[in-house]
């Protein structure tokens, strides 16, 4: 994976409006390189951690497997909310370049729409994911709100597969490099390794890229 830099803008360079949210937009760059290095780490903290319990068969060992287990949810979970805090990054850049049309002019409108695209397709359920991982009190408070998100049917999250399952919630957990969850009637899943880190790392060095126009360098 390739180390995204950060593009510098000098908003004196800019009509007087616009500079608040050009700072504003700046610092949320910033968040979203933050935010796919913290992905980064997670992936790379996952396949450590099953590469551990490959070579040491931690899978026969139960009180060990159930630690590492727990590693690997708690990785899986924070990558969860990583990618929802990456999306709505993404939405509020995209809101801020409304009121700033002259820095706008400068901005790759194509490739950062790609970008965009690239990561809505890469991670289509990142915001009910989220939701489910966050709000799992509220999910299991009373008989009714568990019931909303119970499943029926057939499910396969590509490790496990369960037949004609009624009425059952998939509490969020991981399997292999796959963290599922259950919400609103139907289950959800997504993936944390080294392949999606590097999927997303390229979605994001593209969106900060369209940038490059605007930076002081370019400008200056």
């Amino acid at each position: 994976m390739s180390v995204i830099e950060r593009p510098m803008f000098n908003p004196y360079s800019f009509a007087e409006e616009e500079r608040d949210n050009i700072r504003h937009i700046s610092v949320q760059l910033g968040f979203l390189i933050d935010f796919e290095n913290d992905f980064s780490a997670g992936a790379a903290l996952m396949h450590e951690i099953r590469r551990q319990m490959k070579r040491n068969n931690l899978y026969d060992r139960k009180a060990q497997n159930l630690v590492a287990s727990n590693w690997k949810s708690v990785v899986a979970r924070d990558g969860a909310v990583i990618l929802y805090k990456i999306q709505d990054i993404i939405n509020n850049i995209n809101a801020s370049l409304i009121d700033v049309p002259g820095f706008c002019s400068f901005v790759d409108q194509e490739k950062k729409n790609l970008a965009a695209k690239a990561f809505r397709l890469a991670f289509p359920d990142a915001n009910i994911i989220r939701q489910a991982v966050t709000h799992t009190p509220d999910i299991t408070k009373n008989t009714e709100k568990f019931s909303e998100h119970t499943i029926s049917g057939d499910y396969d999250n590509g490790n496990i597969l369960l037949r004609k399952v009624k009425h059952i919630i998939i509490q969020p957990n991981v399997s292999g490099d796959v963290f599922t969850c259950s919400y609103r009637e139907k289950s959800y899943s997504y993936i944390i390794n080294l392949e999606v880190s590097k999927k997303l790392n390229v979605i994001i060095k593209d969106f900060i890229i369209a940038f490059n126009s605007a930076s002081i360098r370019k400008i200056c």
